[in-house]
């Protein structure tokens, strides 16, 4: 391996969080652990993203920098640029959220439950997703 290289690597962390305690008890917040719980299930880590440090220095790169962002989850940011990818990022989510939550709610994991509450919860988080009073936000 030839030294000088660069490469960059941007991925989400699907952790979602808030600084206020404005995702507790939230449906967004139980739809997450219960997704994260699902493909953890089959061997999939939807955190793993958080390790990339550490994956990255354990086959020899040095002198790896490591910055983390915000991406918030809705338009509650009052900062004009944050907004707009808050609301990227809640557009993003509303339309995949049938994708990647009936099969994997429905049939992994040890919370599987009938495609009818998925579709409950799922209203019920995509509600959070438009509540000005649920600061969430992803890591990037």
């Amino acid at each position: 391996m030839a030294a000088g290289g660069f490469f960059e690597i941007q991925d989400i962390i699907f952790d979602f969080k808030s600084h206020d305690g404005s995702l507790e008890d939230s449906a967004l917040e139980d739809w997450a652990e219960k997704l994260k719980k699902a493909f953890w299930s089959k061997g999939i880590d939807l955190t793993c993203a958080s390790k990339y440090e550490d994956y990255i220095e354990a086959v020899g790169f040095e002198n790896v920098q490591h910055e983390k962002f915000i991406w918030p989850v809705g338009m509650w940011p009052e900062e004009e640029h944050l907004k707009n990818l808050g609301r990227l990022c809640q557009e993003n989510i509303c339309s995949m959220l049938d994708a990647i939550s009936i099969v994997a709610l429905t049939e992994c994991g040890p919370d599987s439950m009938s495609e009818a509450d998925v579709n409950v919860l799922l209203a019920k988080v995509q509600r959070d997703l438009y509540n000005p009073r649920i600061h969430a936000y992803l890591e990037v």
